[in-house]
């Protein structure tokens, strides 16, 4: 196994529902068994090219997926990964030899959290970015593949985030959430010491369904809605607002966990052509997928938890955290609760959940449970992910 230090220099990585490229940070953690202190290093996002960014999302979706394509992604995305490990390394200023670990959560290709009979499909996940390349390219052991194992137990594989939300922000005078909007949003709700009390859920989509719309109002020039410029132009349909905030998913209540495969390609195509009935703008469109967002997630605390928890203060994560009008919305619909971003507890948004990996990384070699049954439904705790041996295990 690894020595065993009291500071340890891991590199968590991941890259989320929006396939924009790898999120890799670099963090110094002490540990002395009693508490966990985090120190980023350096931080930096690696977009992936073009092309397989293309070749990721059209490998989400059945009809547009192959065998050969998803064996492909696994290799290339192992190499993007193992590039962005070495460069934010160089960014430190940080030899490899100097990395203790390495903790990837790789790119969702595709989540079944509850199995179907029609078709038939198993409890399943598939993160790809073979952790095997990421330690032959840069010598460092690595912990990957960290769902199955909470899937395994009975778990749906997600949220894994609480963890890390509840060991950098869990404070016992100050009830809070941490929300996380990226692709899909999900919630963890810090309100016990105890890290295996914790609430955390999915809420429903996060910035998914506004890139899309993005997306299509630019003729694919534009991956996402930058700052909300074009919801910004836009008016939030009530009726088509009302028809979104009927999926199922909304009401469903926790533990639960969804993706692309219930807020991406289908719903964003009902979106679109119920805008054509409504004779909706661009600008409407991106507007009401953002109201979409802010409503679901508020409905969600509504219905799971505010009945039950005082909350002092929301701390609102990844990439909406940096969608100036997204943030308004929210602060104005969970209002008068304190809103701030990570910054305020001084960890970059953008390096949080690679930070995140990090430490479930941390976990795993140390041999601790890392999944919260409360929150994932998994029969009892386990130790998550698979590791490579580097040259340093």
């Amino acid at each position: 196994m690894m020595k065993n230090q009291s500071a340890q220099r891991i590199i968590g990585m991941i890259s989320g529902t929006s396939v924009d490229g790898v999120d890799a940070a670099l963090i110094e953690v002490r540990d002395d068994g009693a508490s966990t202190r985090v120190q980023v290093l350096a931080h930096n996002t690696y977009p992936y090219p073009p092309h397989l960014q293309e070749q990721l999302l059209a490998a989400a979706y059945p009809d547009s997926s192959s065998v050969d394509l998803i064996c492909h992604l696994n290799a290339a995305v192992g190499v993007c990964f193992a590039e962005a490990a070495i460069a934010i390394a160089a960014a430190a200023n940080a030899a490899m030899e100097s990395v203790d670990l390495i903790g990837s959560h790789g790119q969702t290709i595709h989540h079944i959290p509850v199995a179907t009979t029609t078709p038939l499909r198993s409890v399943s996940t598939l993160q790809i970015g073979e952790p095997c390349v990421i330690t032959e390219r840069t010598g460092v052991t690595t912990v990957a593949d960290f769902r199955p194992r909470d899937m395994a137990a009975g778990g749906l594989g997600a949220p894994l985030a609480p963890y890390g939300h509840h060991q950098l922000f869990a404070d016992s005078r100050r009830p809070k959430l941490v929300q996380n909007i990226g692709g899909i949003a999900n919630v963890s709700a810090l309100t016990s010491t105890d890290v295996m009390q914790t609430l955390a859920f999915d809420t429903g989509p996060g910035n998914m369904l506004i890139d899309e719309a993005a997306r299509h109002a630019s003729g694919g020039q534009q991956r996402f809605d930058d700052g909300g410029q074009l919801a910004a132009q836009g008016q939030t349909h009530a009726g088509l607002l009302s028809e979104l905030l009927q999926h199922p998913f909304i009401t469903q209540p926790p533990p639960k966990a969804t993706g692309r495969e219930a807020f991406g390609k289908d719903l964003w195509q009902r979106i679109h052509d119920r805008a054509a009935d409504f004779n909706l703008s661009p600008a409407d469109i991106a507007r009401t997928c953002t109201a979409f967002t802010v409503e679901s997630i508020a409905l969600n605390y509504e219905r799971f938890i505010f009945p039950h928890q005082a909350i002092d203060e929301i701390i609102v994560c990844g990439g909406g955290a940096e969608n100036p009008l997204l943030m308004q919305l929210f602060r104005q619909r969970v209002q008068p609760i304190s809103v701030v971003t990570p910054e305020h507890y001084g960890y970059p948004n953008a390096a949080l959940e690679a930070i995140i990996f990090a430490m479930l990384a941390h976990a795993t070699i140390r041999n601790r449970p890392s999944n919260i049954p409360r929150t994932t439904g998994a029969a009892h705790p386990v130790v998550l992910g698979k590791i490579v041996p580097g040259r340093n295990f």
